[in-house]
């Protein structure tokens, strides 16, 4: 199983158009995309999506946040959650998501 880092996450989206990036807090509240949910504040170690290939992409928030403060941008009603990015985007080729934190 080939596993990637958010790190490798990032990078990728360089020269890509930005998401909606800044300043802005998570909103309380679930938001959904799809099926999936984004996870309430405070809570890591969650598998965002099980894919049907067998790459991996870890998504490891900064130590003083969580899975869905970190990787959540808001702007107004509009939403953009970068582990959806991955899981919406076919070249990951239907990659699993784990959100992992730190306790």
């Amino acid at each position: 199983m080939a596993v990637l880092v958010a790190g490798v996450v990032l990078w990728w989206s360089l020269g890509r158009p930005a998401p909606h990036l800044g300043g802005h807090a998570a909103p309380p509240g679930q938001i959904s995309f799809g099926e999936r949910t984004v996870p309430a504040p405070q809570t890591n170690q969650v598998w965002y999506h099980r894919g049907s290939s067998d790459l991996t992409v870890v998504f490891l928030h900064g130590i003083l946040s969580d899975s869905r403060s970190c990787w959540l941008s808001a702007r107004n009603d509009d939403f953009v959650y970068w582990p959806e990015l991955v899981v919406a985007d076919s070249t990951f080729g239907d990659a699993s998501v784990y959100l992992a934190g730190y306790y």
